[in-house]
Order: structure tokens, then sequence, then C-alpha cells
């Protein structure tokens, strides 16, 4: 998940260092029961063309996506990215964006 350098800027979020910011703590887990604790993190990315862009990032225990030193197999599953995305979308009210 990404989000663009203006929104982020709007959002007002507090600096973990001169390229990241905080999110927040998120819960995951199986359907019905969202027992493990998440944190999140927006670091920043530049692409060649000057623009700036901002991905969610974020590790829970040896888990994580986003993180360069995360090997694939430590990786969340595609269903918890989800739960986590979402929950970001509903903390910040990102739905009209």
């Amino acid at each position: 998940m990404y989000m663009d350098d203006v929104l982020v800027q709007h959002l007002n979020l507090k600096d973990y260092s001169e390229n990241e910011k905080e999110l927040g703590d998120f819960r995951f887990g199986k359907k019905n029961s969202q027992s493990y604790k998440f944190t999140a993190r927006l670091r920043k990315v530049k692409y060649g063309n000057g623009d700036t862009a901002w991905r969610v990032i974020g590790m829970s225990g040896t888990s994580g996506f986003g993180y360069w030193f995360i090997n694939k197999r430590d990786e969340l599953a595609k269903t918890y990215r989800k739960q986590i995305f979402q929950q970001v979308i509903d903390k910040y009210n990102l739905d009209g964006y």
C-alpha cells in the first residue's frame, strides 16, 4: 500500500525518523480473532522523476512486510496484510481519497 506525499503531509503523522512516519499499532489474525499486534510505519520512496510517495511497512515479531531484511517466508499472508491496510484506511478515514 502506497500513499501520496500530499496526503501524508495532510495527516500530520508523527515522525519516526527523517524518512519514516508512525502509523500506529494494528491487529491481525484469523477470521474472527485478530489477536496479533502489528506496528506500522510509512517509509518515504523517491521515484526517478522526483515524485515522492510513502509505503506502508511494519513488523510483528519476526513477520512483516515492506522491510528489506525480511525473508519471503517470513512475510505476512495476503489476508493479514489486507486486514492491516483496511484498518489504516479506517483509522485515518482514507476512503474519500
